[in-house]
C-alpha cells in the first residue's frame, strides 16, 4: 500500500477523541490543558480532576467572602490601629518634651523629620524582603519593631534617645503597607473596596484613641506612662501573629504549592466552601 495511506491512518489514531453528552453536544477534550496526576508516574493514567486547573484568584473567587476574610480584616485592623497609635505619639510627645526638656524649634521638628525619613529610606528594602522571604516574616518584623521601639521610648533618658527610637520606629513602619497587600490578596474582587475602607477606619480609631489617652494620662501620670500604655495593643498583635496566614501568591511564586494549598484549604474550611476542582497552578505573569 502507498506510504501516504499508512500516514493517514496513523494520524487518525492519534487524533483526540470527542465525547458526546446526553444532550448531544460535543465535548472536545483537546480544548482542555492536560495535566498529569501528581500521585502517579504513569503518563497514561490521568484522572478527571487532573485535566483541570485553577489559580489562586479562581480559588478566592470560588470560596467567596466568609469567616476567614472577617478574621483577616479584624487582624489587620488591630495591626493598623496599634501602628496608628504609635505614629500619633509624635503629635503628643513634641509639645510635652518641648516644655519638659526646653527644646528649640528645630529639635521639635526633628521628631517628625527622622520618623518619616526612616520610612522613606527603608520602604524599598522592606518590599524586597517581603518578595524574597514572604509577607509574613516582613510583617512580623514590623510588628516586633513597632512594639519594641515604642515601648523603649518610655525609658529614654535624653532627647537624642527619643529621636533615635522614633527613627527606628519609622524604619520598621516602612514595611506596614505589606499588610495592605496581604489583605487584598484574600478578598474576592467585589469586596476589596469595602474591606480596605474598614481597614482605614481602624487606623482612624487608633489615632482617636491615642489622643483621648493623652488627654487622660499625661496630666496625671506623665508622657512615659502614655507611651507604655500605647505599646499594649502592639504587644497583643505580636502574641496573636501566628493566626495570620502567609501570602498564597508568594508561596506559588516561590514554587511551594503544598503550603499554598494548605492556606487555601484552611480558607475554604472556615468559609464552609470548596475549592475549585483540579490542580492549583501559578497565575500567568504580565510581561515587564
Amino acid at each position: 500500500e502507498p506510504p501516504d495511506m499508512w500516514l493517514e491512518m496513523d494520524v487518525k489514531q492519534r487524533a483526540p477523541r470527542s465525547r458526546t453528552s446526553s444532550t448531544g453536544s460535543m465535548d472536545d477534550e483537546s480544548q482542555q490543558p492536560l495535566l498529569l496526576n501528581d500521585d502517579t508516574e504513569d503518563p497514561d493514567v490521568v484522572d478527571a480532576d487532573s485535566m483541570r486547573f485553577y489559580t489562586v484568584e479562581d480559588a478566592v473567587e470560588r470560596v467567596g467572602f466568609g469567616r476567614f476574610q472577617v478574621m483577616i480584616i479584624f487582624f489587620v485592623g488591630a495591626f493598623s490601629m496599634s501602628n496608628s497609635m504609635a505614629m500619633m505619639m509624635v503629635a503628643v510627645l513634641a509639645p510635652v518634651l518641648r516644655c519638659e526638656w526646653w527644646l528649640e524649634n528645630w529639635q521639635v521638628a526633628l521628631f517628625t523629620t527622622m520618623l518619616f525619613l526612616g520610612m522613606l529610606v527603608f520602604s524599598v528594602p522592606f518590599g524586597t524582603v517581603a518578595d524574597m522571604y514572604g509577607r509574613w516574616p516582613a510583617l512580623w518584623m514590623v510588628a516586633f519593631g513597632m512594639f519594641c521601639f515604642n515601648f523603649m521610648t518610655a525609658f529614654s533618658p535624653t532627647y537624642y534617645w527619643v529621636v533615635l527610637l522614633r527613627t527606628l520606629l519609622g524604619v520598621t513602619f516602612a514595611g506596614g503597607p505589606q499588610m495592605d497587600t496581604l489583605l487584598m490578596e484574600f478578598m474576592p474582587s467585589k469586596y476589596r473596596a469595602k474591606a480596605y475602607l474598614i481597614y482605614a477606619i481602624f487606623w482612624s480609631i487608633g489615632g482617636t484613641v491615642e489622643i483621648m489617652l493623652a488627654y487622660l494620662v499625661v496630666p496625671r501620670l506623665g508622657w512615659r506612662y502614655l507611651v507604655a500604655i500605647t505599646s499594649i495593643p502592639g504587644f497583643l498583635v505580636l502574641i496573636c501573629f501566628k493566626a495570620l496566614p502567609e501570602s498564597v501568591r508568594y508561596y506559588m511564586a516561590a514554587g511551594n504549592r503544598v503550603k499554598a494549598l494548605k492556606v487555601l484549604e484552611r480558607m475554604a474550611r472556615l468559609n464552609r466552601a470548596t475549592l475549585p476542582p483540579g490542580k492549583l497552578v501559578k497565575s500567568a505573569e504580565a510581561p515587564r
